[in-house]
């Protein structure tokens, strides 16, 4: 309601803040599906949030890397994977493969579509841009994509780096809290 309420209340002109308006709005929408009693429900909310981002990113000439992560995102949970590898691609592009989440996102949708060799290959392409500070779901990523090739010695090896940088991370954090959220984070594989 508040993002409907900005968008009535915006001038005529104002680009960046309907498109930021209309993105909010996607996003609550697409949430908003989720809890949707009837499937009719749910599929008049996804259109509706689909079509919010769409003119989102009309208005930003698919410009905003927020805006073509929620419409990759919500084109792939209406599986429309085509459209969201699209979007996803257009996204690391347009970050020049800075931002973890576009690697994950494109390599998780190519995945749905059983595109498993490509989507490892996208995870390679992304522990090569990052530290390895920042490998961690990455190379968990990595490893799922190998058993799911049937490739287990594969995902052992992968699951070896993930160890080593739940390690180098240990060390560095020391014991404590934060140790625990690292090692529950890793078990909830």
């Amino acid at each position: 309601s508040f993002a409907c309420r900005a968008l009535e209340s915006l001038d005529v002109g104002c680009n960046q803040l309907e498109s930021t308006a209309r993105c909010l709005l996607g996003v609550s929408l697409s949430a908003h599906s989720k809890l949707a009693v009837s499937d009719s429900e749910k599929v008049t909310r996804q259109s509706e949030a689909a079509q919010s981002l769409e003119t989102a990113g009309r208005i930003t000439r698919m410009s905003d890397p927020n805006i073509l992560y929620h419409l990759s995102l919500e084109n792939a949970e209406q599986r429309k994977l085509d459209t969201a590898v699209r979007y996803a691609k257009r996204l690391l592009k347009l970050e020049a493969g800075s931002n973890i989440k576009g690697w994950l996102l494109l390599a998780r949708i190519l995945s749905a579509q059983k595109r498993f060799m490509e989507a490892e290959t996208v995870i390679n392409a992304a522990l090569d841009q990052t530290g390895k500070w920042d490998q961690g779901e990455l190379l968990q990523t990595k490893a799922k994509l190998q058993i799911a090739q049937g490739r287990l010695k594969g995902a052992i090896e992968t699951y070896t780096q993930l160890l080593a940088v739940l390690h180098i991370q240990r060390k560095s954090f020391g014991s404590g809290k934060k140790l625990l959220k690292v090692c529950k984070w890793f078990f909830h594989l």
